[in-house]
C-alpha cells in the first residue's frame, strides 16, 4: 500500500495496534539500500570483453560473429545455437562457453547456462565474468552460499570488476555477515572514491548496525571529494534525522534541493525533519511548496494530508486525502487516510465509501474488513457490521480486535458464540481492558455469574468513566446478590450520562 512513516502514526486509534510498524531506523536503514537484485549485464561491453581475433579458422570466426551478433539482437535461440556449435567445434576455447551460458540464462536453461559458464571460468586466465554471472544466477535462484562463493572467485580473479564486488557485498549481508560486507563495500570504496554505491551501502549497514557515527564518517568522507552529489547529502541528512538532529538533517536536505530540485524525495524528507522537530507550520509550507512543483507526484499530497492529520486537522486531512484518491484511484492510501479522517469527524457516510473500496480490493486485509465493520456500527447496520467481522476473521482466525467487537455485537443474538469469540480476543490480548470488560458481560450473558464478577472486580470499577460498563457491572452485582453494590454503580452510570444506550433500562431497574 501507498504510504510513507508518517501514515504509521496518523490517527492513533484503537485499529492501528493491529498494524505492524517498522521502527523509523528501519525505515531510515532500508531507504538507503540501492536494490542491485535486478541488475541487467550490459552485453555490449561483455561482448566486447572476448577476443574476437582467438579465431583465425574462418568457420569458427563465423559461429563467433553469428552467436555474438544474435546475443546484441536479443535472438537467444539462435545465440544459444551458434554457440553451442562453436563449443563443439572449438571446445577449448572460452568464449565460446561463455556465449552459451548467456544465452542460456535469457532462455531460462538454468542447469545448462551454470554448466557451460563454468566451463568458461575454468578455460578463462582472467576474466572474471562468467562468475559474476553465475553468482546472479545463484542469487535469483535463492541459493545465497553458492552465489557468495561464485562472487567471492569473481573479486579473486578480478578485484576491479564491482560488479561482483556489489555481488559479494549483497550476499554477505544476507547471510548476516553485516561486518565482513562493510569491509568488502569499504576495500571498494577504498579504490573507487566516487562510486557513490559502495558509500551508500556502507553507510547503511553501519546504520543497520546502530552505529551512526560511522555512517556520519562514512558519508562526509565522500562528500568531502564529492560535494555537488545529491545522495549523499540525503544520506547524510537521514543519518542526522536518526542521530535527533533536526536541524542538520533539515540542512544536508535544503543542499540537496539546491543541487537537484528537480526530485521531490529531498523536499519530503525536509518536511519530515520539520516535524520530528514539531516545527509543523515550517513542514507545511515546505510540502505546500512542493505540491506546486510536483502536481504529479501522488507521495507529495499524500505526505501533506499525513501531516494535517498528525496535526490533528482532520478537516484538511479529509480534504487532501478526498482529492488524491479521486486522482489517483489506484492508489489505497488514499482511501485509507480518507477513512480514518472521515472516522474522526464524525462524516460516517464519507468513511464508508472509503472503506468500501477498501474492503472490496483484491487482497483486502482483515484490517480493511474491521475497519468497514467499525464505520457500519456507528451508522447501526448491525447486520453489515456483522458480516464484514466475520469476513476479517475468516482472513484472520487469531485477531482479537474482530474477535472481540463481533462478541459485542452477539451478546444478544449469540451468546455462546459471543463468549467464544470474546474467549479467543482474550487469550490474545488479555491486558486488554475493554476485552476483559467484553468477556465479563460475555461470561454473564451465558448465565456464568461469578466468572463475570470475578472479571469486573478486577477492572477497578470506581475509576471507571463508562456509563455503559457501570451499568452492566452494577448488574452483574445485582445478580450475585450484591444489590447494594449494583445500585451504587447504576446510579453512577446514570449521573454521567443520563441518556447513555441503556439508561432507560438503568431507571427500570433502580425502581424495582
Amino acid at each position: 500500500m501507498f504510504g510513507s512513516w508518517l501514515s504509521k502514526v496518523l490517527f492513533p486509534i484503537t485499529i492501528c495496534t493491529l498494524i505492524g510498524v517498522l521502527s523509523l531506523q528501519d525505515a531510515f536503514a532500508r531507504s538507503l539500500q540501492i536494490d542491485d537484485l535486478t541488475r541487467e549485464r550490459e552485453q555490449s561491453s561483455i561482448l566486447r570483453s572476448l577476443q574476437l581475433d582467438a579465431f583465425k579458422d574462418p568457420e569458427l570466426l563465423q559461429l563467433f560473429k553469428d552467436a555474438s551478433s544474435a546475443l546484441r539482437e536479443e535472438r537467444y535461440e539462435d545465440a544459444e545455437a551458434a554457440a553451442l556449435s562453436l563449443t563443439e567445434k572449438a571446445p577449448d576455447a572460452p568464449q565460446g562457453w561463455h556465449m552459451l551460458g548467456m544465452a542460456r540464462v535469457k532462455n531460462g536453461s538454468t542447469s545448462g547456462a551454470l554448466h557451460a559458464l563454468d566451463a568458461a571460468a575454468a578455460r578463462y586466465k582472467n576474466n572474471s565474468d562468467p562468475l559474476v554471472i553465475k553468482g546472479d544466477v545463484l542469487r535469483g535462484l535463492g541459493r545465497f552460499d553458492d552465489a557468495e562463493a561464485a562472487y567471492r572467485r569473481a573479486v579473486e580473479i578480478n578485484p576491479d570488476d564491482l560488479r561482483g564486488v556489489e555481488g559479494l557485498g549483497a550476499m554477505l549481508e544476507a547471510g548476516g555477515k553485516a561486518d565482513e560486507a562493510i569491509t568488502v563495500y569499504q576495500s571498494a570504496l577504498a579504490t573507487n572514491p566516487s562510486d557513490i554505491t559502495f558509500a551508500l551501502n556502507t553507510a547503511r549497514l553501519q546504520v543497520a548496525l546502530d552505529d551512526l557515527s560511522a555512517a556520519r564518517e562514512t558519508l562526509k568522507r565522500f562528500e568531502a571529494s564529492n560535494p555537488e552529489n545529491p545522495q549523499v547529502k540525503i544520506a547524510l541528512g537521514r543519518v542526522e534525522f536518526l542521530s535527533g538532529n533536526n536541524e542538520a538533517a533539515t540542512a544536508y536536505f535544503d543542499q540537496a534541493i539546491r543541487i537537484a530540485p528537480e526530485n521531490a524525495t529531498q523536499y519530503l524528507l525536509k518536511a519530515r525533519a520539520q516535524l520530528n522537530a514539531t516545527e509543523f507550520a515550517a513542514a507545511e509550507e515546505t510540502l505546500r511548496g512542493a505540491r506546486e512543483i510536483f502536481p504529479d507526484d501522488p507521495q507529495v499530497p499524500f505526505e501533506l494530508a499525513s501531516l494535517y492529520g498528525v496535526t490533528r486537522d482532520y478537516a484538511r486531512a479529509a480534504e487532501v486525502f478526498a482529492a488524491g484518491a479521486k486522482r489517483w484511484p489506484d492508489i489505497m492510501g488514499f482511501h485509507s487516510g480518507l477513512l480514518r479522517a472521515s472516522y474522526r469527524l464524525n462524516d460516517f457516510e464519507a468513511a464508508l465509501s472509503a472503506a468500501r473500496v477498501l474492503s472490496s480490493q483484491p487482497g483486502a486485509s482483515a484490517v480493511d474488513h474491521i475497519w468497514h465493520a467499525l464505520v457500519l456500527e456507528r451508522l447501526e447496520r448491525v447486520d453489515s457490521a456483522i458480516t464484514s467481522y466475520d469476513t476479517a476473521l475468516e482472513l484472520d482466525p487469531a485477531n482479537w480486535l474482530a474477535a472481540n467487537n463481533l462478541a459485542n455485537l452477539l451478546f444478544d443474538r449469540a451468546p455462546d458464540r459471543a463468549l467464544e469469540l470474546a474467549r479467543l480476543a482474550h487469550r490474545t490480548a488479555s491486558e486488554n481492558i475493554a476485552v476483559n470488560r467484553t468477556l465479563a458481560w460475555a461470561e454473564f450473558s451465558a448465565g456464568n455469574t461469578e466468572a463475570a464478577l470475578a472479571l469486573y472486580d478486577s477492572l477497578a470499577p470506581e475509576a471507571s468513566d463508562d456509563p455503559i460498563q457501570l451499568f452492566r457491572h452494577g448488574q452483574v452485582l445485582i445478580e450475585a446478590e450484591e444489590a447494594e453494590a449494583g445500585r451504587i454503580l447504576i446510579e453512577k452510570a446514570l449521573a454521567l450520562d443520563a441518556e447513555f444506550r441503556g439508561a432507560e433500562d438503568a431507571r427500570k431497574l433502580l425502581a424495582e
